[in-house]
């Protein structure tokens, strides 16, 4: 019988998400290299750190739709605090996707 301890998860856990900030820090990097710019890299990934908790506090789950917010916000600066924004990250009416796919409207929209 396996038995697995709560740390154990949370080691595996943290070892996922440093996985996932470090491929989000490389493909921001190397995607969106003139929107990045003035970021050192300690800074960028803190960043996305910081983003990925606020994209699982609106109840973003998955890293399709974590990455997806993190490119809506850090560098296309989506507004996460906008009143438009705020509209749909807390609309329960609408499915991650579409909350997803409003925000890359809105985004696009403000280039």
């Amino acid at each position: 019988m396996l038995i697995i301890r709560n740390e154990q998860i949370e080691r595996f856990d943290s070892v996922q998400r440093k996985r996932f900030i470090d491929l989000m820090y490389s493909h921001l990097s190397c995607s969106f290299t003139k929107q990045i710019a003035n970021f050192e890299e300690l800074e960028l990934k803190n960043k996305i750190t910081d983003v990925i908790y606020k994209g699982e506090e609106i109840g973003f789950s998955t890293e399709i739709e974590l990455a997806s917010f993190i490119e809506y916000v850090i560098p296309f600066k989506l507004n996460i605090k906008n009143k438009e924004t705020e509209k749909i990250i807390y609309n329960n009416k609408l499915s991650n996707k579409e909350k997803l796919a409003s925000l890359g409207k809105l985004t696009l929209d403000s280039l």
